[in-house]
């Protein structure tokens, strides 16, 4: 039987249209399962047997044997689409599905990208990549989280270049029916007050930065791009102008992309977006890494062969070890029963 890579996205997912399309030219095979067609459109029909699960799931365009599945390009999953029920029934529906579906995939001994939902899942915790990329060496902009005023004052107060505050994981926030984007933005220590103490805030010193590089980076190599605008502006935030901006291929020093493939190991990914910002004065500083980060407007701008870097990852050189994504072990799994983020089987 052929090894199948599993694209476990919506059919209009660039970065899985694009990884899929090199698989299929390396003569590959590859299936799709996007869980916005479960139940309606998808049945799932397994039965644990001594070494496993064994069975099928069949889906408007395939019939997937679970025991042909090598690989999975786990990339943005959508919300269960479920029948007519009530609001009680709906939550149970969905979180019996995510369990199910997410449990019986997570079982399978294969190959993932950018890791099994658990461990993708985990990586989401900002504190938690932010210590494992300071372990791994990379140069992170001094931090401060929590929901103390004098304290976070007092950390604004003692940065020379000034602060900036960021989102820990929601960046996109709905309010009076609009939906917003909330971008990293300077803050003053005169700008803290009691607000801060009713939840945890996340601030950090400002780079001042010569260019922006977004890289995706996994065990076997980086392509990364640089981001700066066709003017002489240098935004906070290069999400907020678009329209603006102008892209190059660019490489990493081979110290930093060593460091990086320390920080994949340390999260379990094997592979993962990173953002970075080139200082003035040459420093490579580390932002955040995202295992459902999108590339795939990168590779459209600058030719940069990102999906070909992440299609090696189920290169046959890798071989049929399939033990290197094994469950991930207990750690802070997100449990949200309408997650429709990247990791929404997690």
């Amino acid at each position: 039987m052929s090894e199948t890579t599993l694209l476990l996205a919506p059919l209009d997912d660039g970065e899985a249209m694009r990884g899929g399309q090199v698989l299929k030219a390396r003569n590959r095979s590859v299936a799709w399962l996007d869980t916005a067609w479960f139940p309606t459109q998808v049945s799932v029909d397994a039965e644990l047997g001594l070494d496993g699960w064994h069975g099928r799931i069949v889906t408007p365009a395939a019939t997937i044997d679970l025991a042909s599945i090598g690989a999975v390009y786990y990339r943005q999953p959508s919300p269960f689409e479920l029948p007519v029920m009530s609001e009680p029934e709906r939550r149970f529906a969905v979180a019996e599905a995510r369990f199910g579906i997410g449990g019986i995939l997570a079982s399978l001994p294969v190959r993932w990208a950018p890791a099994s939902p658990g461990r993708a899942a985990d990586a989401e915790y900002k504190p938690l990549e932010l210590a494992a990329a300071a372990r791994a060496g990379m140069s992170v902009p001094a931090t401060w989280l929590g929901n103390a005023p004098q304290p976070a004052a007092a950390f604004i107060d003692h940065q020379p270049n000034g602060a900036v505050s960021k989102a820990l994981i929601h960046k996109v926030v709905s309010e009076q029916g609009q939906v917003k984007l909330l971008y990293t933005s300077t803050v003053a220590s005169a700008d803290i007050d009691a607000r801060v103490a009713t939840t945890m805030h996340h601030f950090q010193q400002r780079i001042t930065a010569a260019r922006d590089v977004r890289a995706l980076a996994t065990a076997t190599g980086c392509e990364a791009v640089e981001i700066t605008t066709r003017d002489s502006s240098r935004p906070l935030d290069y999400r907020a102008c678009y329209d603006r901006l102008h892209y190059a291929r660019t490489t990493l020093a081979a110290d930093v992309i060593h460091r990086l493939q320390r920080l994949l190991a340390a999260l379990g990914l094997s592979m993962g977006v990173v953002d970075l910002a080139v200082g003035q004065e040459g420093t490579t500083w580390y932002y955040e890494i995202n295992p459902g980060g999108r590339w795939a407007w990168l590779e459209e701008e600058t030719g940069a062969p990102v999906a070909a870097l992440v299609a090696d990852i189920y290169a046959s050189e890798m071989g049929d070890d399939r033990s290197r994504t094994a469950v991930a072990p207990p750690g802070p799994r997100a449990r949200r029963a309408h997650r429709c983020g990247p990791h929404a089987l997690a």
